[in-house]
């Protein structure tokens, strides 16, 4: 018995505004048509109005349950021999989490489907830290920390020297290298779409202010410490899993 989708839209016109986007194959594709049971679940969410607040639809051996509160309709579309309360305890799981990330504010403002895709309380959060990801973010809040601190430093000694441009643009590289880290350790701790474009993006960033800064630091074994602490920083955003929420609605 599965959970093959789940679906969150606004109830006055049916806008998806987030989805599940790992469906899970059924033992026997010739027994379900998960097809139907997917437009039957779109179409239920496009009338969820004309239905009460906490219902159930029967698609031949598919269910659908759905909620609807607050102009937000959550829907689910497993198998028909799924127990119903385990189906309403997901959905009101699934509610309770959705409301904490977004207000009412921003669903009324949603314009494009899927626009609040990135949601997390569907298909999980981050599996938490394990010994290889608690040291990249320590180091990776060292790093940030000693960018600061080399910034502030230029600064202080470009004030009473008389290359005081080249003082002050080495700064600007140290400074922009501790945005840059603090994101990357914004990257390793929340869920965000396209992580890994945005991680490699980060990593190539850092490696060009630390190239920059190699005339004033002269030390190769700094810029490669740092250039270490951002690649393997990168492999731990990359490779961190979420924790699938349904797994534990699994029978």
């Amino acid at each position: 018995m599965f959970i093959y989708q789940t679906m969150i839209s606004r109830t006055s016109d049916g806008l998806p505004l987030s989805a599940s986007t790992d469906r899970i194959s059924p033992s026997s594709q010739s027994k379900i048509n998960l097809q139907e049971g997917f437009q039957q679940l779109k179409l239920v969410c496009k009338r969820a109005t004309h239905f009460a607040d906490r219902c159930s639809y029967i698609v031949g051996p598919l269910a659908i349950y759905f909620i609807s509160a607050l102009n937000i309709t959550y829907s689910v579309l497993c198998d028909v021999s799924y127990p119903s309360v385990l189906a309403f305890s997901f959905l009101n799981d699934v509610q309770r989490e959705f409301l904490l990330d977004y207000d009412k504010s921003k669903v009324d403002a949603a314009l494009r489907p899927y626009s609040l895709i990135a949601f997390a309380g569907i298909g999980g959060r981050y599996i938490p830290l394990g010994v290889s990801g608690c040291s990249a973010l320590f180091m990776s809040a060292l790093c940030s920390a000693l960018h600061l601190l080399h910034g502030f430093n230029v600064l202080g000694t470009g004030v009473v020297d008389v290359y005081d441009e080249d003082f002050t643009q080495y700064a600007a590289a140290f400074f922009i290298s501790f945005v840059l880290t603090g994101f990357q350790i914004y990257l390793m701790l929340v869920p965000v779409k396209k992580k890994t474009a945005l991680a490699g993006a980060t990593l190539a960033s850092i490696c060009l202010c630390q190239l920059y800064v190699w005339e004033y630091k002269n030390s190769i074994v700094a810029i490669l410490f740092y250039v270490a602490v951002a690649s393997f920083t990168t492999f731990i955003i990359c490779t961190r899993r979420l924790e699938e929420k349904q797994k534990q609605y699994m029978l």
